[in-house]
């Protein structure tokens, strides 16, 4: 008997379980945006500068450019890129906390 698609069953079940993780990721995702936001505040208030996290995940970056990587809505983290974006839209906040030592 085949499963969905015309596949056997068990890559039936690979690709309903891939549904459904693309589906619930995002709102696991939500928690984990806002709990790297709320760090990135306590790294200023701590005196570190907020900038340095940006800077790390530019160098990710770079060391992650030709690698294979499955889609980032199926990934459980979000792409060098995306945290970049996220970083830069946090840092004026951050930025407030921040006071050189």
């Amino acid at each position: 008997m085949s499963g969905v698609l015309g596949t056997d069953p068990q890559t039936s079940a690979q690709v309903a379980g891939l549904f459904a993780q693309g589906l619930l990721l995002p709102w696991g995702a939500r928690a984990g945006v806002r709990g790297r936001s709320h760090r990135l505040i306590l790294m200023a208030k701590a005196g570190y500068d907020p900038t340095a996290a940006r800077d790390l995940w530019v160098r990710m970056a770079e060391a992650a450019k030709g690698q294979s990587r499955p889609p980032e809505f199926l990934s459980t983290h979000p792409s060098e890129e995306t945290r970049i974006r996220q970083i830069e839209g946090w840092l004026p906040e951050a930025q407030k906390y921040y006071k050189p030592r």
